[in-house]
């Protein structure tokens, strides 16, 4: 089986209506809160909701859970308005569907896919120390690599972060580091025979280490590395960047990813200066400072 075949799958079943709103509204930990936050809203009427939410649903052919996640029930917005929030659903199965038609997405999604191209175009990624398939460690060529002596040789401060391949979002990311002269894995102390009993038979995972950012950028958060999202298009024959994130980790999390409590701060594209404050895509919130380093965002 490939390693990418979990992920045509998923997206598969993805596109099916029935299947994607039903995970959301027996999964999602913030529809569950914004639904009954809605119920309780003293701010529109529930005819006005109710008005809204069929009109949202009349125009984007899809259910409007995004109405209920996006808490706009709680915002003045015209119909134009209302209707400028584009549904994830349909973001996803059908925009990007027709755009990505001819690109294999499910491959080019896989992270052992990605190593091995940036690794044959000499492009510049972490260190893929090994693949780990059915509890077994091997590098590219189908060497068996020993992990548990990879980690025992870990220098204080590193880190090696063994990833499913098809994983999304940072979930089910193991961590592996030294902190005073002590392994731990997902913050236990590891017993370094454990590595691969961690891992999950089902899945593919990739092993690398972890990589040493900016000391500014590492002055806003230490514990994960803060990367920039960049939204791309292309205008008048070139490429051009309308909008730039940077997501931040917080709260002792090794990882920056939005469902792991990731913090969003905009980046002005002309100076590189961050925005006045950052939001928090799961939980709500905004903040001016950030919540552990206290680091104001401001310029």
């Amino acid at each position: 089986m490939k390693p990418y075949t979990i992920t045509k799958l998923h997206n598969i079943l993805k596109r099916n209506q029935f299947l994607y709103f039903l995970k959301q509204e027996l999964t999602d930990m913030d529809f569950k809160k914004y639904k009954k936050e809605m119920a309780e809203s003293s701010i529109k009427s529930k005819a006005k909701i109710q008005a809204e939410m069929a009109l949202i649903k009349n125009y984007w052919k899809c259910k409007p859970l995004h109405y209920i996640r996006y808490q706009l029930y709680n915002k003045h917005l015209s119909d134009e308005e209302l209707l400028d929030y584009i549904p994830p659903y349909y973001h996803y199965n059908v925009y990007h569907a027709q755009i990505f038609k001819n690109i294999d997405t499910a491959f080019y999604s896989d992270k052992y896919n990605l190593a091995r191209l940036f690794a044959e175009k000499g492009i510049p990624a972490p260190d893929t120390i090994a693949i780990i398939r059915n509890n077994h460690a091997t590098n590219f060529h189908g060497t068996e690599i020993n992990l548990e002596e990879i980690a025992s040789n870990l220098k204080e401060g590193e880190k090696m972060f063994i990833k499913p391949t098809n994983g999304k979002g940072g979930s089910n990311i193991i961590v592996v580091k030294r902190i005073n002269d002590k392994l731990f894995l997902n913050g236990e102390d590891l017993d370094v025979k454990k590595i691969i009993n961690a891992c999950d038979k089902r899945h593919c995972y990739i092993v690398q280490y972890g990589i040493h950012q900016r000391t500014d950028i590492n002055s806003i958060n230490p514990t994960s590395v803060n990367t920039l999202r960049a939204v791309t298009q292309w205008r008048n024959n070139r490429p051009i960047m309308p909008v730039c994130v940077m997501r931040i980790g917080r709260n002792g999390k090794d990882v920056d990813n939005s469902h792991q409590g990731g913090l969003s701060v905009q980046v002005d594209t002309q100076t590189g200066k961050l925005a006045e404050f950052c939001t928090s895509e799961h939980g709500g919130g905004q903040y001016y400072t950030h919540p552990d380093s206290c680091v104001i965002f401001k310029d």
